[in-house]
């Protein structure tokens, strides 16, 4: 389930997997509801393999609720905890008025 890019496109959503660490998936420039369906995709497929994960969204430029709540969703699956790492701007404010900050890794 590694997959490798070296540049991704808008909505691309990459899964690198990593002996003895949790699974990244990595999204890339915005996600919305049209795109949300293939993240709780690859998050189930994840979930299979870990009982944690770590979302990185540094190259994430926009988010809507649906990908909160994709992400809420989740949370049920991983026991070991969902983190997300690298959001900013506002992709963080998102997730502060979505009362969802605790998922924020940094």
């Amino acid at each position: 389930m590694t997959a490798r890019h070296t540049h991704l496109e808008p909505g691309v959503i990459r899964v690198e997997t990593r002996p003895g660490a949790p699974p990244v998936v990595t999204l890339h420039g915005e996600l919305d509801l049209a795109s949300v369906d293939g993240f709780r995709t690859q998050l189930k497929a994840v979930a299979e393999l870990s009982s944690s994960v770590v979302v990185d969204m540094a190259g994430t430029t926009f988010i809507d609720g649906s990908v909160l709540g994709a992400l809420a969703g989740a949370s049920a699956w991983f026991p070991g905890g969902v983190a997300v790492k690298g959001a900013s701007g506002m992709v963080a404010k998102v997730f502060r008025l979505g009362n969802m900050e605790h998922l924020l890794a940094d």
